[in-house]
C-alpha cells in the first residue's frame, strides 16, 4: 500500500520491511524486543506523512491529539498506525468544508 504521498512511499516500505522482519523473527518467537530496531525508521516515515498533511492544510498536532491519541500512541507503532491519518484524511477534509459552510 503507498503512503499519502510518493516521496513518502520509500520510507513507508522500508519501515514496514523492517517491521515485518521485527515481528515475524522476534515477537512472533517469543523475544521480549520492543521492535526499537525500526523505530528511527518510523520517526522519518512519520515526519514525512506529518509534511505532506501539513502542506495539504492539516493541522498535524490536531490530528495526533483526536486521531490517534497522542498520549496513549505506544512507543512503537504498527504500520497501519500512520496509515489511519490517510484514511481519515477525506473525513476531516469534509469536516473543514461543513466548518467553512457553516460560518
Amino acid at each position: 500500500m503507498d503512503s499519502i504521498d510518493e516521496r513518502c512511499t520509500p520510507l513507508k516500505e522500508q519501515y514496514d520491511t523492517c517491521f515485518n522482519l521485527w515481528y515475524s523473527e522476534k515477537f512472533l518467537q517469543g523475544s521480549s524486543g520492543s521492535g526499537e530496531e525500526c523505530t528511527e525508521l518510523f520517526k522519518v516515515y512519520h515526519t514525512c506523512v506529518s509534511q505532506m498533511l501539513e502542506k495539504r492544510g492539516f493541522d498535524v498536532e490536531e490530528l495526533e491529539v483526536s486521531v490517534l491519541d497522542k498520549d496513549e500512541l505506544p512507543h512503537l507503532a504498527q504500520p497501519d498506525d500512520a496509515s489511519s491519518i490517510v484514511q481519515r484524511e477525506g473525513a476531516t477534509s469534509q469536516t473543514k468544508t461543513d466548518e467553512k459552510g457553516a460560518s
